[in-house]
């Protein structure tokens, strides 16, 4: 009998195809994929953690009262009256500025 083989069969590349059976951990490492699941995580408690911590403190009670505490000390950066909100169709400016509309989009 004769035996069929590839034509390429000879060469080192196919050797490790043609050697393929199911692979083998004899040692107590962890397997890939459990170093990838460990990794993946830890990844996603860190983000959610680092998420949660960040919006606890932008929104915390303490972080708002001492925003609006600097706000008040501060005072304001503009050195002119305020105006009253109006409802027409004027562009209102404070006494001693002026202002020029670049674009009137409604």
């Amino acid at each position: 009998m004769t035996e069929h083989r590839s034509p390429d069969a000879h060469f080192r590349t196919s050797l490790p195809e043609e050697n393929d059976g199911p692979g083998a951990n004899p040692t107590d490492n962890r397997t890939m994929g459990e170093i990838i699941a460990a990794r993946f995580s830890r990844r996603g408690f860190l983000k959610g953690s680092l998420a949660v911590s960040a919006i606890a403190a932008t929104v915390s009670p303490l972080a708002l009262i001492t925003a609006d505490n600097a706000r008040a000390a501060e005072g304001s950066a503009f050195a002119f009256d305020e105006l009253e909100a109006g409802i027409d169709d004027k562009h209102h400016v404070a006494p001693g500025y002026d202002a020029d509309v670049l674009l009137r989009w409604g």
